[in-house]
């Protein structure tokens, strides 16, 4: 809200330019070690693990973080003036270099199960950000500046990590479980890269295609999209993973089931939330020059709707040891962005890509759905989208503080 107050529509706009393009990147070079990490350490070698995975990650980050800045570089040449050159590749570089290991830190609690830590950190650099957000009312706030906010705050966060994990990882890596961990993780990568693309395809796409007053409503319309339903794609991806790694196949239907009844209902509210309140909340929260960024937030909340099921869905194949199939629902999802976003973009102009979005989504979903139905037979489309007495049910128990250990058949 202080950004796009502040900078103006062109200003949030070059800002989104360089982080969009620096988030990329950064992520980009982060191989999955987080996810690696969760699947290989055990009761037995969770030392071991942890320690080659710790001395992978820095090797990582020191050969890949001049790479992505070199790449940042030249992006961003090609804006010409007005783009902040230097400050977006020092933003590429450190992204790359704390995200790498960062990533290492974040599957280490993760399979240590502190889960308390881990959503933490997650929210402690957003909320430092918002600090030096609040703070540029006392300097002469410009993009450079918040970029560097992005900087400090990333640092910042990754000291505490730091800190806190750095007990009982010293000793000697045992190189044999590094190349384990690398073997792991670039198979998972495959699925990660594609749904970085994904995640991002819209965004790209803006920022590619428009100039930057335009990508800053857009940028407006996606904050405004994700109020309350980010949340969910972000804590099942966290959470999800090693909730799952422990439990058998012969229950594995019936806690997907269950999962994803509780995601629909809630991503379905948040959807409902939204189309109702951003065009509402759009010019107060962000200003009337931003006004109509609401109605297009509205329509990217009902584009995202999905996005917390198939965050599910794709966790299950993890467990399944079925990248190939988060993989090709990637690609799928890619390919017909791109045909849809070609093909209605000289009829509806931007709100091409928020249709794209849509057709791209549902389509991924509906292949991901099939491909898991043949491993897990009981985990059907109408198994989840339908709703049941049971899954409201237990909805209003957790709203209410209540634990309910009844099973969802």
């Amino acid at each position: 809200m202080i950004t796009a107050r502040v900078l103006g529509p062109e200003g949030r706009g070059i800002l989104a330019i360089v982080l969009t393009w620096g988030g990329l990147f950064a992520t980009l070079v982060q191989i999955s070690i987080s996810d690696a990490v969760v699947l290989l350490a055990g009761a037995n070698n969770r030392d071991q693990v942890e320690r080659a995975a710790l001395s992978v990650a820095r090797l990582l980050s020191f050969l890949l973080a001049p790479a992505c800045a070199g790449a940042m570089y030249i992006v961003m040449m090609r804006y010409g003036e007005g783009i902040p050159v230097l400050v977006g590749v020092a933003f590429a570089f450190f992204s790359a270099l704390f995200g790498i290991i960062g990533d290492m830190y974040r599957g280490i609690l993760r399979s240590r199960q502190k889960f308390f830590y881990l959503q933490a950190f997650t929210v402690s650099q957003p909320l430092i950000y918002c600090g030096f957000c609040i703070a540029s009312f006392m300097f002469l706030p410009s993009v450079e500046y918040f970029v560097a906010a992005q900087i400090i705050s990333i640092g910042m966060v990754f000291a505490m990590r730091a800190a806190t994990m750095k007990v009982g990882l010293s000793g000697e890596p045992n190189w044999h479980i590094g190349k384990q961990l690398l073997t792991i993780a670039a198979t998972l990568h495959l699925s990660t890269a594609a749904r970085l693309f994904t995640a991002q395809a819209d965004r790209i796409a803006v920022a590619l295609l428009w100039q930057p007053e335009i990508v800053g409503h857009y940028a407006v319309a996606v904050t405004l999209s994700s109020l309350f339903t980010g949340v969910f794609s972000t804590a099942i991806r966290s959470v999800a993973l090693p909730a799952f790694a422990n439990r058998t196949s012969e229950n594995l239907s019936l806690i997907v089931l269950r999962i994803m009844r509780l995601t629909w209902v809630a991503s379905f509210a948040g959807t409902a939330a939204t189309i109702i309140l951003a065009p509402a909340v759009a010019p107060i929260l962000f200003g009337e020059k931003f006004a109509t960024a609401g109605t297009m937030g509205s329509l990217l909340a009902v584009a995202y709707a999905f996005n917390p099921v198939k965050d599910v869905l794709f966790e299950t194949c993890k467990i399944l040891r079925k990248t190939r199939i988060i993989v090709l629902a990637h690609v799928l999802f890619i390919v017909s962005f791109l045909l849809v976003c070609a093909s209605t973009m000289a009829f509806i102009g931007m709100y091409s890509v928020i249709l794209s979005i849509l057709v791209a989504n549902v389509a991924s979903l509906l292949f991901v759905s099939m491909m898991v139905k043949r491993n897990l037979p009981d985990v059907t489309v109408g198994s989840w989208l339908r709703p049941h007495y049971a899954t409201l049910a237990e909805c209003l128990a957790l709203v209410s503080g209540a634990s309910s250990r009844q099973e969802t058949k």
